[in-house]
């Protein structure tokens, strides 16, 4: 079975980790909030699992990812929604998954996507894709994205392999 590793998955990334689990993958599903994190689980409890951990703290992610990893086998595929306050947790998941593995990395409005990519330090084979979040524009005012329209945007971008993704409108 193939696995997928979702960072930030019990809240704007929920629908996303449920479609992952509805077309094959087991999903290891990194969050803090254990109330979101109960509601999501038992909604596939045979094709997701928790990870309780904060990604500000490397060392506890390092060890939970390659727990994640010998329970459940190696990681085909990332989504990474994490905030720019905690810039050594990405870093740290991609030294512990497959080189050939795929990233989508899920970056806000303000992100400049070449500067991003180029702080990486990326796996040679590792296949990199960034989704950039903005807003919607409706009767003429401006608005954050949904969670439904987030996460749809992300399984647009995965279904469709795409390296640059934008969802909404980004100024």
């Amino acid at each position: 079975m193939k696995h997928a590793l979702v960072i930030g998955g019990s809240g704007m990334l929920r629908e996303t980790v449920l479609w992952l689990a509805d077309v094959g993958y087991h999903v290891s599903v990194i969050g803090r909030d254990e109330a979101k994190m109960g509601q999501l689980i038992p909604r596939r409890p045979e094709r997701l699992s928790a990870i309780y951990v904060d990604y500000h703290d490397s060392v506890q992610m390092a060890d939970s990812v390659r727990q994640a990893i010998a329970e459940r086998g190696a990681i085909d595929l990332v989504v990474a929604w994490i905030h720019s306050d905690a810039p050594d947790a990405l870093p740290c998941v991609l030294r512990e998954v497959r080189h050939d593995a795929q990233l989508f990395h899920v970056l806000g409005s303000r992100a400049h996507l070449e500067d991003v990519k180029s702080r990486l330090v990326l796996p040679d084979k590792l296949r990199y894709h960034q989704v950039q979040l903005g807003h919607i524009t409706e009767h003429g005012a401006r608005r954050w994205l949904t969670h439904e329209e987030i996460a749809g945007g992300v399984i647009m971008a995965i279904q469709e392999n795409k390296l640059c993704h934008i969802v909404g409108v980004v100024d």
